[in-house]
């Protein structure tokens, strides 16, 4: 009677490397990183070109303040004071550095940003800049020029003013169309870095899919290893307890409800010795739910050792005694556990150790404890033991016949 090994489950195959995958992952990282350096360089640019426009803001205010400072100059020398024309010229020189101050941080944004503005689209225009340079000079000189001939006949005076309006309003001019280039320059700065910005959103969503893809990747040959693993991990627990069970001196069946034999150890085969045969059994692990073993032939436990599988519950631990092949009669303990309702077992399992040698034992320390060393008849102790098994109707006769007290344990 040997147990049929299980059929062995092929091991999934280790999935291949996933590299492709996240270099793809990096790459679009990569592209979603760039996108997003970009959108914030040209929102950086488009920011400058806005700073452009209050630098032009700022000059524009300075200019109209040196033109209302001409007309009050010549108001106040014609009131013939002095001290106020002094002081309107002192106002002249500090708003006149200050333009210019303004001019030079122009100069230097507009020179740095030449390079995006021609990937905008806008060629740059360095004559247009030298124009507002020159018109700003032609502006201030012209004022300066007006306040120290402020002292001339009142016709001089009228011409120079009238060529000082044409300056100023050449210089307005050029700081108009100044304004308007690099007003379109920001709105379209402004507008792209908003379409980088929302294919940047767009990539960066497309790389959470793909990291997430990589992730249950990654975590499925994860989960298929260490199901291997456990597989394989079974199989060796298995292939232990089968060796442990196939060559355990234990005898060990498995019953169906009704007392059918399932499954028996090859330790089992003492039981043969009644002449019931044993019937070729499946294993463990493959007949436990089988239900029945094949073939027609059924082995009832109740033919075995005359005790059917409800007394074997019920009385949890039994005593059977059996022949060997030598003739020989052995003892077994035999402990009955109810697993009818174990998914892996649906029966009964019976455990059997052989206790010959212990009953022996302890029958031979009995006889010693109840019989004499040297005669081996009964001892005192094995009649009082007898006696005091006895009924009273059975020890009246005694008592008849012998003194009252002279069986008494100690006399």
């Amino acid at each position: 009677m040997r147990l049929s090994r299980p059929s062995e489950s092929p091991l999934p195959a280790r999935t291949r490397a996933s590299w492709p995958a996240w270099l793809a992952l990096a790459g679009v990282g990569a592209v979603a990183a760039a996108l997003v350096l970009l959108s914030i360089t040209l929102r950086g640019h488009a920011d400058d070109r806005r700073i452009v426009m209050e630098r032009l803001t700022a000059m524009e205010v300075l200019a109209a303040g040196q033109n209302t400072l001409v007309w009050r100059a010549m108001t106040q020398l014609m009131a013939d004071d002095q001290m106020a024309f002094a002081r309107t010229r002192g106002q002249e020189q500090l708003r006149r550095r200050e333009l210019l101050r303004h001019f030079e941080r122009l100069h230097e944004l507009e020179t740095s940003g030449e390079r995006w503005n021609a990937r905008l689209g806008y060629a740059a225009q360095p004559q247009l800049l030298a124009a507002l340079g020159e018109r700003t000079d032609r502006f201030l000189g012209g004022v300066q020029s007006s306040l120290s001939q402020m002292h001339l006949s009142r016709t001089r005076m009228r011409e120079r003013l009238d060529h000082w309006d044409m300056n100023y309003g050449y210089f307005t001019d050029t700081l108009g169309t100044v304004r308007s280039r690099n007003e379109k320059i920001a709105l379209a700065s402004a507008a792209i870095a908003n379409r980088v910005t929302a294919a940047a959103a767009l990539i960066a969503l497309l790389t959470c899919g793909l990291f997430a893809a990589s992730l249950a990747q990654v975590r499925a040959r994860r989960t298929q290893e260490l199901q291997s693993e456990r597989l394989r991990s079974v199989a060796a627990s298995e292939s232990r307890f089968r060796e442990l069970v196939q060559n355990s001196s234990d005898l060990i069946l498995v019953l169906e409800a009704d007392g059918g034999v399932r499954y028996a150890t090859p330790s089992a085969a003492i039981l043969q010795s009644s002449g019931v045969q044993l019937p070729a059994t499946v294993s463990m692990a493959a007949g436990a739910t089988s239900g029945k073993p094949p073939g027609d032939a059924r082995v009832m436990i109740d033919d075995l050792i005359g005790l059917s599988a409800q007394q074997l519950v019920a009385q949890g631990r039994s005593e059977i005694r059996v022949d060997d092949r030598d003739g020989q009669g052995r003892t077994y303990e035999i402990q009955a556990s109810d697993l009818t309702a174990h998914p892996d077992i649906h029966g009964i399992v019976l455990n059997g150790r052989d206790v010959t040698q212990a009953k022996a034992l302890q029958d031979r320390l009995l006889h010693q404890a109840l019989h004499d060393p040297l005669t081996g008849l009964p001892n005192r102790r094995s009649f009082t033991t007898s006696f005091d098994a006895m009924t009273d109707e059975q020890r009246q006769p005694l008592r008849a016949v012998h003194r009252p007290g002279w069986f008494q344990t100690g006399q």
